[in-house]
This record gives C-alpha cells, sequence and structure tokens, in this order.
C-alpha cells in the first residue's frame, strides 16, 4: 500500500493555518483613518509613501514561484539555520500579538516578514532562508514610512522641485519663472508642488521596479547595486520631468490629466532604467554561479517529507499558537475622551476680531491634526493670522511636526529662523522671517504638548499610541504671522503685534486641557 504522505500534510497545515492567522492582511490597510483623496487615482500612484498592495503581493508570490525548486531540494535536506530560525520567529511571534493588539496592519506585515524568514530557516535550513529572502523582504515596500519622518523628507523635497524647475525654465528653456516656497510663478500661470508631486513616491516605485527588474533578468550581484543605486536617482529625474510638463501643459491642472503624466513619466523612469541596464550588461561580466543559484535539482527522495521532523512539528505548533492568539488576544479599545478643541477660541480677542479664512489642505498634506481653525484677526490697522491645531495623536498617518507649519502661505521661504522665548508661553517658540514675491511675513510657531521628532516617528512606527501604555494626550500647534511693511521699524512693529496677540491668547491657550474620559 502506498505511504501517507504525513509530512506533505503538516507543511499544507502549516500554509493553511497561517494564512488564517495573518487574515488581517486583507484587504490590506496600514492607515483605515486616512481621509479620502480627492483623486483615488492620483492617490493609489503617487502618495508620498507605500505601494499597491496587490501589485507587492503579487510580485513576491512570482519571487517565491521562481525559487520553487530551489525550496524542494532545502526541504527535502535542509542543513542549518537553527539559530537564524530563532533569531526570526521569536521577534516575529511578539510583533504579531503587538500587532493583533493595536490593530496595526503594517506591524502584522513586518511580522509575516520575520515569520517567512524563520519558517524558511526552520524547514529549509539556511538555502531555505535564502530562498526566502527576496519573497519576504520585498513586501516592505508596503510598510509606509512614519508621518513624523515623512514630514521631515517632503518638504525639501518640494522646495528642490520648484527650485529647480525654475532653473531650467529660466536658463534652458527660456521662460522667464520664479520660484518661492514650493510655488513656480510664470507669465502665464501658478504651480504649486504640492507632496504628490515632491517626488518621493515616483523614486520609490523606481527602486521597486530595479529590483523587479534584477529579478526577472537574473543580474549579477553588481549590475543589481549599481541599479539600485541609480533607481532614486532616475525617480527624482523623472519626477521633475513630470512638473515641467505639468507647468508646460495649460490642462496640467485637470486632475486625471495630472495623474496621467505621472504614469507616463514613471513608464520613461522605468524605460530609463532598462537603458542604463543595457549598457551595464556590455561591460559588467556575468556571475554565472550567482545566476543559477535558485536551480539546483531537487531532491526527489522523500517528496512527503518526513511527518516525525520536528522542524516541520515545531513550525506547525508556532502557527497554531498564532492562529489561537488572534482569538484570545484583545484588541485595543480607545478610551472615549473628551478633547480640547480649537474651536473654543472666540472670534473677539481683546479687541482683536478675527474672519475665519480658507485653509489650502493641498499645502498642508500630511500635516493636519484633527480639528484645526484658521483666522485673520485685526485690531485697527494691524492685522495677525492664526492656526491652530489640535492632535489627539491616534492618527499614525498625519503629524503636526513638519518644518512647513512656520509657513503660512506656500509661496513663501525661509530667510532666517531662531528660537526665542515670549512671556506666558511655556513652549519655545520658533521665530521665522519669510519672503515671498511681493511680501515679507513674521512668524511665530510653538507646540504646545510634548513634542520629540524621534519619539514621534518611532511611537508612530509601532503604534504606541494604540496600547494602553501611554497616557492619552493631545498636541496644539499655534502659528501666528504678521506681514511686514517696507519701512526700517516694520521688523519691531511686527514683534510688538505678535506679542500683543500672544498676550490676547495666552488666557484661551492656558485653559487647554489633556484629555478626560467620558
Amino acid at each position: 500500500p502506498s505511504r501517507v504522505p504525513w509530512g506533505l500534510l503538516a507543511r499544507i497545515a502549516i500554509l493553511v493555518i497561517g494564512a488564517w492567522a495573518f487574515r488581517g492582511l486583507i484587504p490590506y490597510e496600514p492607515f483605515p483613518e486616512a481621509r479620502a483623496s480627492p483623486s483615488e487615482l492620483e492617490n493609489w500612484f503617487f502618495r508620498p509613501t507605500g505601494q499597491s498592495a496587490a501589485l507587492i503581493f503579487g510580485l513576491s508570490a512570482c519571487f517565491l514561484y521562481a525559487r520553487y525548486r530551489a525550496l524542494e531540494g532545502a526541504l527535502a535536506e535542509p542543513r542549518g539555520g537553527a539559530r537564524w530560525a530563532v533569531a526570526f520567529l521569536v521577534p516575529g511571534m511578539a510583533l504579531y500579538g503587538w500587532a493583533i493588539h493595536t490593530g496595526a496592519a503594517d506591524l502584522l506585515l513586518i511580522a509575516l516578514v520575520f515569520l517567512s524568514l524563520g519558517a524558511g530557516a526552520t524547514l529549509g535550513g539556511r538555502t531555505g532562508l535564502r530562498a526566502m529572502f527576496l519573497p519576504a523582504v520585498f513586501l516592505l515596500l508596503l510598510v509606509p514610512i512614519p508621518a513624523a519622518l515623512v514630514n521631515q523628507i517632503i518638504y525639501p523635497l518640494q522646495l528642490a522641485n520648484a527650485q529647480a524647475s525654475a532653473f531650467i525654465l529660466n536658463d534652458i528653456l527660456g521662460i522667464s519663472a520664479s520660484a518661492f516656497g514650493t510655488v513656480v510663478t510664470t507669465e502665464s500661470r501658478t504651480f504649486q508642488v504640492i507632496e504628490s508631486c515632491a517626488g518621493l513616491r515616483t523614486m520609490g516605485t523606481l527602486w521597486m521596479s530595479a529590483i523587479v527588474y534584477c529579478e526577472l533578468f537574473q543580474r549579477s550581484r553588481t549590475e543589481t547595486a549599481l541599479l539600485l543605486l541609480a533607481a532614486p536617482l532616475i525617480g527624482a529625474a523623472v519626477n521633475l520631468g513630470r512638473v515641467l510638463s505639468l507647468m508646460l501643459n495649460p490642462a496640467g491642472e485637470i486632475i486625471a490629466v495630472h495623474t496621467l503624466q505621472g504614469i507616463v513619466m514613471t513608464v520613461i523612469g522605468v524605460l530609463l532604467l532598462a537603458a542604463l541596464d543595457s549598457l551595464l550588461v556590455r561591460r559588467l561580466p556575468a556571475d554565472s554561479a550567482y545566476l543559477a543559484r535558485w536551480n539546483p535539482p531537487a531532491k526527489p527522495d522523500d517528496p512527503g517529507g518526513n511527518s516525525r521532523d520536528p522542524r516541520v512539528l515545531v513550525l506547525l505548533g508556532i502557527v497554531s499558537i498564532l492562529a489561537a492568539s488572534s482569538w484570545l488576544i484583545q484588541p485595543w479599545q480607545p478610551t472615549r475622551m473628551i478633547n480640547w478643541s480649537p474651536y473654543t477660541i472666540p472670534i473677539e480677542l481683546d479687541g482683536w476680531r478675527g474672519q475665519p479664512i480658507k485653509t489650502d489642505e493641498d499645502s498642508m498634506g500630511s500635516v493636519r491634526g484633527n480639528h484645526w481653525i484658521h483666522r485673520v484677526y485685526t485690531n485697527d490697522h494691524r492685522q495677525v493670522e492664526l492656526f491652530l491645531a489640535s492632535d489627539d495623536l491616534r492618527g499614525r498617518h498625519t503629524s503636526l511636526l513638519s518644518p512647513l507649519t512656520v509657513l503660512p502661505a506656500p509661496d513663501l521661504s525661509i530667510r532666517e529662523q531662531r528660537t526665542i522665548a515670549l512671556e506666558g508661553v511655556s513652549a519655545p517658540i520658533v521665530a521665522s522671517l519669510l519672503q515671498g514675491e511681493f511680501e515679507r511675513v513674521l512668524s511665530y510657531r510653538w507646540i504646545l504638548g510634548e513634542s520629540n521628532f524621534w519619539r514621534d516617528a518611532m511611537a508612530g512606527f509601532i503604534a504606541l499610541e494604540h496600547s494602553d501604555f501611554v497616557t492619552p494626550g493631545q498636541r496644539i500647534l499655534v502659528r501666528i504671522s504678521t506681514p511686514l511693511e517696507p519701512s526700517p521699524t516694520a521688523r519691531s512693529r511686527a514683534e510688538d503685534r505678535l506679542r500683543t496677540f500672544s498676550a490676547a491668547l495666552e488666557p484661551w491657550l492656558g485653559a487647554i486641557r489633556d484629555p478626560e474620559p467620558l
């Protein structure tokens, strides 16, 4: 009688139970609380961080299939890898439990990467780990960059694109153009370089394309390294081309055209990557041993596997524990809180009369809180603009920590900046002298509540605010700004205006309390 392939059945059980344990990845939504974009297609292609889940999972599956012969051989004759298995399985299990508790899909994905690598090392030894490495690690492209870090990267990229575009228009194309802040102005139109035009996503997409290209055409290690280094540079170049094409196209402000031009430039970037590859292939020798690494002969001695192999039993026990813990671990539930709202700031403040003004949300990008007010206050001939936002710190897709929060308008650039103190304000104040095309503005910005870039980036990454390990709190961003007249005493008068207005605002800010439970 034929022997029952218990080993094969055990491995199938591992796959089925593992798929059930990670059911929370379908659909993959790392930031379910994120606001919908005006253009879903534009958001899908060009939001600053992240990639298409369907695309990345599909490519990862293709990479895994390309290694099936190597995996067959490794599973039939595993060698070593025990230490690597422990090194990946233990943190993977811990991260899995934390991801279930916090409800963070991106952390669940990272746990899947760790556990996949650990499974490869457990069942296939060192060869199994090497075969699983790219299919598993490739999934990390779906993990979004923390919002606090994105904000530190994206604004310099916006400025660089605006300045480079103005330079090319002026010095190469002979079109009169000027760049102030993230806004480029020509004789015929004004164009703002918003977050989706900064190029961060395009660079990431080209880097992903380089990985796929090198894997598809089995490039050598040297060529792979060179293409991966070149991909972000090509991405930055084609994104600049996209910005220029949008400026020169009268229909560029139409969302459909805006998105289509971005897609076309991304395709051009992939073609440039292929052109660079064709040059490298002619000059770099092929590494035959490296290219044939996933084509070893299969080991047919025991196609069903050994049902008593402790490696299989250990991994089966681990995935069973994970599946059970997905039911046993209680997801974190936020405490219902009463949060201070910026709308409590009155329209009249000690003689200052306020009027609401429209907020340019495209300029804000990922810098936004739960609630905000934007008003201009006047007192006689004096004018002060107030922007005040509150953040309960639970939205991992946005952060109030950004260099652009000192700017009341996108067409302003920072000419001078220093930290000062004001009487009655407990937080340090960033005082900025801003320059526009026809105006100068003095801006004071401060943040109430504990704020630290590295702490925010790490807390956002591990979803710390989605747990009971931190006390519920909130952060308040305050920015007041006033224009400078063209006179020698304009700076001192502007400072007096901001001091007077902050003194009128301070009693209301002093009433801000931490959230209180209902």
